[in-house]
């Protein structure tokens, strides 16, 4: 790669991440105070849910899905990539935004925190207050780090492994931590594969073309 192609290529990252960090965290931040006066918020437990267990100490992985995207930064090179990434994550955030605001969810089993006083009783303290129960489907943490993985694997396959395995654990955690339920975790993954495909170069040409009617030819 030449030092300009390279220095175009940083640049465009570094414009894009400008611009997409600060928008998409502030309209999720507005929307997760606004939707807390929703007046009929959607309840997507499934009936065994409010058995699931509650681990404060999976707080910690809170903030792996934003780390994931924060490295894979780093590591995609190439300007059709890297303009592909940029377009898939751009889409996402948007999506997530235009479902939070459309189709606004409320997490009602969330438990009462450790005992004040404790280390996690801080920390679940501080999430909860900066992530109230609500933007809950799709869930961002799921679709965020879903998404990465599979860029992840673009650039080496076992990059994508290992990413797909912390996507997987940020799914069970979000859950475990009762910031979701299981459906915006499906929803999440489902959101980031659906995204992917459909911001790869020349994706609605391969649809047109599948799609397209075939002359036919007869001969006797």
């Amino acid at each position: 790669m030449s030092h300009g192609t390279q220095w175009r290529e940083t640049t465009y990252k570094a414009t894009a991440l400008a611009l997409l960090v600060p928008g998409y965290a502030s309209g999720y931040l507005v929307l997760n105070r606004l939707m807390m006066d929703a007046p009929r918020p959607w309840d997507l437990s499934l009936p065994l849910e409010h058995r699931v267990p509650f681990i404060p100490e999976l707080l910690a992985t809170y903030g792996l899905a934003y780390l994931m995207v924060a490295v894979l930064a780093l590591v995609i090179h190439g300007e059709k990539l890297v303009r592909h990434t940029v377009r898939a994550f751009a889409t996402t955030c948007l999506l997530q935004l235009v479902c939070f605001a459309l189709f606004p969810v409320r997490m009602t089993e969330r438990p009462e925190l450790l005992p004040d006083g404790t280390f996690w009783h801080d920390v679940g303290t501080f999430w909860f207050w900066l992530d109230r129960p609500t933007n809950l489907f799709p869930s961002a943490h799921v679709s965020m780090s879903v998404l990465s993985a599979l860029f992840f694997r673009d650039v080496n396959p076992w990059l994508g492994r290992l990413a797909g395995g912390l996507a997987a654990f940020v799914a069970v955690s979000v859950v475990l931590v009762r910031q979701h339920y299981v459906l915006d975790t499906v929803a999440g993954a489902a959101l980031a594969l659906a995204v992917y495909r459909a911001t790869s170069p020349g994706w609605v040409r391969e649809v047109l073309w599948a799609h397209a009617p075939r002359a036919t030819t007869s001969g006797k």
